[in-house]
């Protein structure tokens, strides 16, 4: 038996990055750690998951353009990576796949 808490999670609709036709639109994803946000784990639950989660993930530097949002709703763990940009003063982000969401084994 491990030691500490086990988690099992299940992923269901899972679009992955070579399943996307348009390649161009993605651009190169660069193997840098990236910054974690963990939206609506507010519950003790919630937040074990959450420290579960952030601890998969190396300590992101500061200058790194890589975002992975993890969002709780309804015990369902959708998450996204995003790469955010910066174009004439005006904020937004690309899609770097994979789209999928997680649920409760």
């Amino acid at each position: 038996m491990p030691f500490g808490p086990t988690a099992y999670f299940g992923i269901v609709n899972t679009v992955l990055r070579h399943d996307i036709k348009d390649k161009a639109v993605l651009g190169k994803m660069k193997e840098v750690a990236p910054h974690l946000i963990l939206d609506n784990f507010t519950t003790s639950l919630g937040e074990r998951t959450a420290n579960i989660l952030k601890h998969l993930f190396p300590m992101p530097k500061d200058d790194s353009k890589r975002v992975i949002t993890f969002a709780n709703q309804k015990d369902y763990i959708s998450f996204r990576c995003v790469r955010p940009t910066r174009r004439y003063k005006s904020r937004s982000s690309s899609n770097m796949g994979p789209f999928t969401r997680a649920e409760k084994a």
